[in-house]
């Protein structure tokens, strides 16, 4: 039995989860909530994703809360950074960059071809998504950016490449990960 920051235990402090719980209990008294975000931790969150011109282009509140764990590049890495060290029930505004988001536009992404290399008869319009195949098997998902008989222009840069994304952020809840040593 131990003491800890002058604080009397009751408990093991020689096991590592007496230690954990004493620290848990200690943050608890000192009025820290434990449950902040950090590698590892799995957390769901909240948030409505705005552009500059304030459309929204993706909402939880019809799409669902999200959950993944931090550090398993499930979502963007300057995200993940923004959300380390935020408490349970702490709201934030988080700025993307383009680059920290889906990058740049790039021109390469742009391609023009003959119209002739699609079958005849296949009804090609601005704004339709199409599944292209590459030499070398590789496929990729464009957008029809123009057409006409002779030319067709596709987009294979993401919609949202090139656009700052501003995530009004709700931390909803955090699980720590237990370490394998513990789950003995």
């Amino acid at each position: 039995m131990g003491t800890l920051d002058g604080i009397r235990t009751g408990i093991d402090l020689s096991d590592l989860r007496g230690l954990r719980l004493c620290i848990a209990m200690k943050e608890i008294i000192k009025g820290e909530p434990m449950s902040r975000a950090e590698i590892g931790s799995t957390v769901t969150i909240r948030y409505i994703g705005t552009l500059d011109n304030g459309r929204i282009f993706y909402s939880t509140d019809e799409h669902g809360p999200q959950t993944f764990t931090i550090g398993d590049e499930q979502v963007f890495p300057a995200l993940e950074r923004a959300i380390i060290g935020m408490r349970v029930g702490e709201v934030k505004n988080i700025v993307l960059t383009a680059e920290e988001a889906y990058g740049p536009r790039r021109r390469e992404n742009i391609i023009r071809v003959a119209r002739k290399v699609f079958p005849a008869g296949k009804e090609i319009a601005v704004g339709q998504k199409l599944s292209i195949d590459f030499k070398g098997g590789t496929s990729r998902v464009m957008v029809v950016t123009a057409a006409d008989e002779g030319e067709v222009t596709l987009d294979g840069n993401h919609p949202l490449a090139g656009l700052e994304l501003t995530f009004a952020l709700s931390l909803d809840r955090v699980e720590h990960a237990v370490p394998a040593e513990e789950q003995k």
